[in-house]
């Protein structure tokens, strides 16, 4: 084993144990570290202690706070908290001159699809390296995305266009994808 990667089935950061967990995988093991969190939940030290790992990927899937507090089910100014994390992230992989990967991921849904811009003339800002755009999956598959894939693969493009400094990744549904870097 070389490498751990913490994903899905619920919230790694809660554990009570988190930082010890990743502490030991990373410094004790010398795996490399993989994570997909929220990035709502993070102690003081959390930050710190990633930027040791290979690659952070914070969901985030909305472009306004309203929108965010509805999908996560979090209290009004929950999504403020989680983009100061991802601020702090950012600059603790700066001034450890760690060779961290940091991404956010936007799962497309009938939700959230008309705030794709919007989500970009922020988190664009933040110093990440990439940004991953992707499709809920449903059972449908295609059908549910059928009303507003126009919609997102004309601002797709727009992103693609006019935000040149993140590397962008897309998957617009399961049956259609492309990569946009």
């Amino acid at each position: 084993v070389s490498q751990s990667r913490y994903t899905g089935g619920g919230e790694p950061t809660v554990h009570p144990r988190f930082l010890d967990i990743i502490k030991y995988v990373l410094f004790q093991k010398r795996f490399q570290l993989g994570l997909v969190t929220n990035g709502h939940l993070f102690r003081p030290e959390v930050p710190e202690a990633l930027a040791h790992a290979s690659w952070v990927r914070v969901s985030i899937d909305a472009g306004t706070p309203e929108t965010y507090s509805s999908i996560r089910r979090l209290k009004e100014g929950a999504l403020g908290k989680t983009i100061e994390n991802v601020k702090r992230l950012v600059k603790a992989k700066q001034e450890l001159g760690s060779k961290l990967i940091i991404g956010i991921g936007y799962v497309v849904t009938k939700e959230n699809y008309h705030e794709l811009r919007e989500f970009m003339s922020w988190a664009s800002e933040l110093g990440v390296d990439n940004i991953r755009f992707s499709a809920v999956f449903q059972p449908d598959d295609f059908e549910y995305h059928r009303y507003h894939y126009d919609h997102v693969k004309d601002d797709l493009r727009w992103i693609k266009d006019h935000y040149s400094r993140v590397r962008i990744f897309v998957s617009v549904c399961l049956c259609v994808s492309l990569c946009v870097s």
